[in-house]
This record gives structure tokens, sequence and C-alpha cells, in this order.
């Protein structure tokens, strides 16, 4: 069948199966939880998380429709993208945050992309800890492109009915990079009102063998380069709860990550006009940390000014770390060539950020008939930040070393007041939610490993930002939502985009006077739940202005390296457009099996840039269709999903710049589950059973070349288990 039947089916299917849930009203939708975040909101619960057993981020987010998670460099996972905006891969450190991350209150630290070899990503944790997932699409009061919330589990989510102290213990292995984890966790009741949790997992993996690689050295090659790597993560959680008004969290988390990496691509002789250059080896390590603490209150009581109270105050330090080691023979100027130099070069590029945070949320609620549902808090951030890089070359001149710093070590304040107010007209259904959010955001550079050249330009950076929205939320009845939402979101200059030193063969030109950029977003959603399944349509219009870029015209064209490069704002606007669907069909209402199901999501975007051209990040039609069945008293289950991609096609790419598209793809996965005991649970999973050849094109593009994608390839078939038992 071909994308273009299959995409004209999935809407036949999808007009069918979201008539049909409208038609039962057995069961009701969610509460609408009061909020300035966008209507757009994806939830995956403890129990989805728990069969899923997902090693990482680009897991958890398999089939979740218009999220990509990023690759950096040596396999590190890096960014999250929604809807074709977020992590921007540029080299030149701009762009990122665009999407933002938060573990239990806590903000995850941005990725971090310079030059060759700085690739600093995000995941600073572990899934198996996780309880809830909370996706928030488009703009919104917390990010530009988007928001993601991510909560970990409570000592009594570790505990069985009627159990004072438990634990678990868990294990598996994935053959995508022949992965294998094992996890303990303990959880106790210490009295009435305290409880307690310690969970400690340790991953080991390997390179991702993906599917099409060739497998030799140099230039050629594209398997993945030979790896290995371990990871660490402990989770501790002390909770007090004197009465039913107040609890107190106290939460510890450590993560740290190990990667070797023997860049077998890079081997071989390369020759340019400088010259020639012999790599006989190289080799990456790269090392994730992440430090922890948070205390909070929560307090239930009414007062004037509020119902619900809740409070935060963390600190927290992540480090990322990538050392390359090799062997070089250059030689320099032709003709005639100068003695070929034998040389050991060692370079070490380092991101370390240290945040202290104090965040505060209230909930009020107010009125009978015309009832007004207030959401208000303040955040108090101090960062600090640090990009530094050392190099190291060994010949038989001897040794030279330097330290470089392109962008200085920055100081930065942030403070934040937000207020929304959802107003419901008694029982008509209707309700409305005004909201805006200021951010005031100061930075400042320190002088230390900067020249004294540089130190005249340095500047501290002042701005303030205003976002704002309105939801119009409509209940048909208790099974139908439709909502209107439009958000307008900023995102403020960060590090990377201030002070730049340099940019390697270039000089840097700082620009004090950058904007922030903005984004706004109007959503049309229908949400309908009933016996006979849920579902969620959306239709989403996303404008950017303002983003900022690193304009290279002029100082690529300069062969003297005099000519700076330009940090600007992109004039114009950039936009996407398109439609999301989400839903579940019990299919035992309609005369199947007792837990029969059928389940899909799609996503299909399209776009423009600034300068008028198609917006090439943007997936094609990209989604899932599932078949499985659950034993009606969730013994066990099986599932079989295709997952599929349409081709991206050149004409939906920018002209004249030589990117090339990438066929569609339609891969089958079977998964299946048995609770042997209410203990013991086991999971088996075969992915891309046909053994197909594909590439998601988040990943592929741009680097794509006479229609050649191996070296982004996935892998082929492959297997996966996990086992947990609870004691």
């Amino acid at each position: 069948m071909s994308f273009k039947h299959k995409t004209l089916a999935l809407f036949v299917a999808h007009a069918c199966c979201t008539s049909a849930l409208a038609e039962n009203a057995a069961t009701t939708l969610e509460p609408i939880v009061v909020s300035d975040l966008s209507h757009t909101t994806l939830n995956l619960d403890q129990n989805k998380l728990e069969k899923e057993s997902p090693k990482d981020l680009k897991a958890i987010f398999a089939t979740t429709p218009n999220i990509n998670v990023i690759h950096t460099g040596h396999a590190q996972l890096g960014d999250i993208e929604i809807r074709g905006m977020g992590s921007s891969r540029e080299i030149f450190a701009t762009g990122a945050n665009r999407v933002t991350m938060e573990l239990d209150g806590m903000d995850i630290s941005p990725s971090f992309y310079f030059g060759h070899s700085s690739r600093h990503g995000r995941q600073y944790f572990d899934p198996s800890d996780l309880k809830r997932v909370e996706i928030h699409k488009g703009p919104n009061s917390q990010g530009v492109a988007g928001h993601v919330r991510f909560q970990t589990k409570d000592p009594r989510d570790y505990l069985l009915p009627n159990q004072r102290t438990g634990a678990q213990l868990r294990a598996g292995y994935l053959g995508d990079s022949d992965a294998y984890y094992v996890g303990i966790t303990g959880a106790t009741l210490l009295d009435e009102h305290s409880s307690a949790l310690v969970s400690y997992t340790r991953r080991w993996f390997n390179e991702f063998n993906n599917k099409g690689g060739l497998d030799v050295t140099g230039s050629q090659r594209t398997k993945s380069n030979p790896s290995s790597g371990y990871s660490n993560a402990v989770n501790s959680k002390l909770r007090y709860s004197p009465n039913d008004r107040h609890k107190f969290t106290l939460n510890l988390q450590h993560y740290d990550l190990k990667h070797t990496a023997y860049l077998e691509d890079s081997l071989g002789t390369t020759t340019t006009r400088r010259g020639t250059k012999t790599v006989h080896h190289n080799t990456n390590i790269q090392k994730n940390q992440r430090h922890a603490i948070a205390f909070s209150h929560d307090m239930q009581q009414t007062t004037a000014f509020f119902d619900h109270l809740h409070w935060q105050i963390a600190l927290q330090q992540t480090k990322s770390t990538s050392r390359n080691t090799g062997a070089v023979t250059s030689t320099s100027g032709s003709p005639p060539p100068s003695t070929p130099k034998f040389s050991q070069e060692r370079s070490l590029d380092g991101f370390k950020t240290k945040t202290i945070s104090l965040k505060t949320e209230f909930n009020k609620s107010l009125g009978q008939h015309v009832v007004h549902e207030l959401h208000y808090g303040l955040k108090l951030q101090y960062s600090q930040m640090q990009a530094l890089r050392q190099t190291q070359s060994l010949n038989e001149q001897g040794s030279n070393t330097r330290t470089s710093a392109f962008f200085p070590t920055q100081q930065q304040w942030q403070s934040k007041l937000h207020l929304s107010d959802r107003i419901s007209f008694g029982k008509s259904g209707l309700s409305l939610t005004p909201s805006i959010h200021l951010t005031q955001i100061r930075i400042k550079p320190k002088t230390e490993n900067v020249s004294k050249k540089n130190r005249e330009q340095l500047f501290t950076y002042k701005d303030t930002a205003i976002g704002y929205g309105l939801r119009v939320d409509y209940a048909l009845n208790e099974a139908n939502l439709l909502s209107l939402n439009y958000q307008h979101a900023t995102r403020l200059p960060g590090y990377g985009e201030n002070n730049a030193q340099s940019y390697g063969h270039w000089p840097a030109k700082p620009n004090p006077h950058l904007q922030p950029e903005t984004s706004d977003g109007i959503e049309l959603s229908w949400r309908s739940a009933g016996a006979i399944g849920q579902q969620t349509t959306t239709l989403f219009y996303n404008r950017y202005n303002d983003l900022i870029y690193l304009d290279t015209t002029a100082c690529y064209a300069d062969r003297t390296g005099q000519v700076p490069c330009d940090l600007a704002n992109e004039k114009g606007r950039s936009y996407s457009y398109g439609i999301e669907f989400d839903g579940k069909l019990n299919l035992d209402t309609i005369g199947f099996a007792q837990g029969t199901y059928l389940n899909a999501g799609f996503a299909y975007s399209k776009g423009k840039t600034a300068n008028k051209q198609p917006q090439g990040r943007l997936d094609p039609l990209t989604g899932f269709v599932g078949l499985g069945y659950q034993q009606p008293m969730d013994v066990w289950g099986i599932e079989g999903k295709l997952k599929f991609a349409a081709k991206k096609k050149t004409k939906d790419l920018p002209a004249n710049q030589g990117f090339e598209g990438l066929p569609g793809y339609a891969v089958v996965d079977l998964t299946a589950y048995y609770n042997v005991t209410k203990q013991l649970y086991l999971g088996i999973g075969i992915y891309n059973v046909l053994d197909k050849k594909y590439a998601r094109w988040a990943m592929a593009r741009g680097d794509i070349k006479h229609g050649n994608y191996d070296k982004h390839t996935e892998v082929g078939r492959h297997f996966g288990a996990n086992i947990r038992y609870h004691f």
C-alpha cells in the first residue's frame, strides 16, 4: 500500500473512530487542571512506563507524535524537539532550551553544542525511577516551543497493599545496543506520618547497532563507532506528613555516565589547501554527572490567599566532559610539502552548571456560580555556567598546552511571575482561562580565562519579557470537551548567546542588543472519552519570531580570519501548522473479545521558514497503529504495533541548498507481558520484526548524500526483555 493511500485510510479511520468514541458517555474526561501551560498535554503514567521499561529519553517518546529526542555526538542523547522546534544542533551554541525540561520541579540544564567536539546533552536521570511524564506541546509559560515535566516515584509506589516495608528488584536487556540493566529499590513506612525510599539503577551499553552501516575505517564508515559505557543512578526520597494539611519532602538525586567511543570514522588521510593529515587513532570519552537536593512543602488549607500552597528550594550541579585523544601525522604547505610531523593530540571540552532555585505555587478557588480558580506563583533562580576547552599537543619539539574560553563563565539571575485564572460559568460547560507571565533575566560575565583585549567588550545583559494566553473550554457533555487556546511565549538569550569570545576560526562580535525569541501558538482541540475508548485531536498553528542565530555570511567569505561572525535575531517569521491525533478504541465494546483494543497516533505538519522556504525540520506524516489484547484480570497481555513515516520529499525542503529527502518506512514491533504473580512481572519484545532498513528524519536530515543515509539507520531486528520482582 502506498503512503498516499495509507494517509487517506488513516484519516478515514480517524473520522470513524472519533465518531464512535463520541457516542458513548459512560466514562467522563479527566478534570481540567488549572494551569498557564498549553492545553495540548500528553501524560505517560506509571503503568505505561513500567510496562515499556524505557532505557532512555528516546524510548520514552518512541510513539508520541511530533516529539523527537535528538542524539548528540557519540550516541549521547541530547535534546527534545516538539513540532520540529527545540534542539538546534547548531555548532555555535545557539537555540538551546527552546523546549524546557524539569525533574521533580528542578530545571534540567540546557544542552550545549559548540565546535567539532563539544556535545553536552540533557539526560541526567534514569527513566526507571519515573512515575509520570507530562508533555506540553507548543508555546506556553515555560517554553517557547514546549515543556516536559518528569516526576519520580514516591515510597508508597513501591509498596504492595497493606505492606509497610518492601523492595523491588529489576533487570533487563535490549538488543539495539546490547544493553543491560539491574536495579533495586527499598521503601518503607517509618511510622504513620513518614515514609522513605532509596533506589539504585546500573546500566551497561554498547554502540548503537545501526542496520545499514558499513563496517570499515575512515570517512566511508557508516557503521556506528565501537563504544561501550555505563551509568549509575541513585534516587532517595524522605516524606513527612504530620497531618492531612502538610506534606514535607526531601529529595536527593545522583546520576553519572561514562561512555568510551573509538572514532574509526575519523581515521585515515585527508588533504586540504593547508596540507595533509593522517589520523592513526582517535578516542572519545564522554562523562556526565548530576547531583541534586530539593526540599519542598505542600500545604492544603483554606486561607484568604490560597487553598493550596507548594514551595520548593533546590540546589543542583551538572558536569559534562568530552575528552579526545589521538595520534596524528601532518604536513603543511604545498608545493613542496613540509616534513611530516607526528604528534599526540589531546582535548578536553567541559560544560558545568550550578543552580539554586526557589519556586512557589498557589491555588485559590473563589465564587459559587461564577467560579474563579486562580493559579499563581514566583520563581527565583541563580545559576552559573562555564564552558572550557583544554588542548595539548605532544611532538618532538615538546608540549604545547592551551586553555580556551570561547564563552566566559557567566552568572545568571532569573525571576519569574505567573498568573492564570480559570473562570467557569455555572453549569454552562464554558470556561475561560486568561494567563500572564513576566520573566526578568540578568546575565553577568566573569573575567576569568578571558584575554585583556576581550575583557573590554564584555557586557552585562538585562531584559524583561512578557507572555500571555487565553484558553476557552466548552464541555459539550461529560465525555466531550472542545478547546481553543492561544499562547504567546518568550525565550530570553542564554549561555552561548552572550559575550562570545571566539568561534574558533573566526572572531566573535558580541551583540548586547539581542531581542528575546517569541512564539505564538493557536490550537483547536477535541477530547472525548467513553466506555468505547478515548481520543484527542488537535489542529495547531505555531509562529516563531526573532530566533537567535549566528550569521556566518561575512566571516565565512573572508579568508583572513579577521571578519567577525554576527550573532543576530532572524528577520521575518517562521511557522508550522498541522494535525495531531492520539486515541484508543476498546474493541470489546463492538463485539471482539473482552480486553481487545486498538490504539493509534499520528502527526502531520507543514511550514515555512523566515525566508519563505519549506520548513525542513518538520517530520513527514508519522505515526503508529497498535492492536493488542489485555487479559481482563491483567494477568497477561500482547500487542503488535506498526510504526510508520511517509517519505520526506525534496520539494518539502529548502531549495538550492543540497538537501535530500528520505524514504518512508513501516516497521512492526511485538511486545508481551505476563504477571506471573502479584509480585513477579515479565516483559518481552521483538522489535523491527521484519528486519527493515530505515531512518528517522529527525536524525538523518541534512546528512543524506546521493541517497545514502546508512549512517543514520535504526537497528534491525532485535530483542528485549525485563523482569521485576516485588517483595
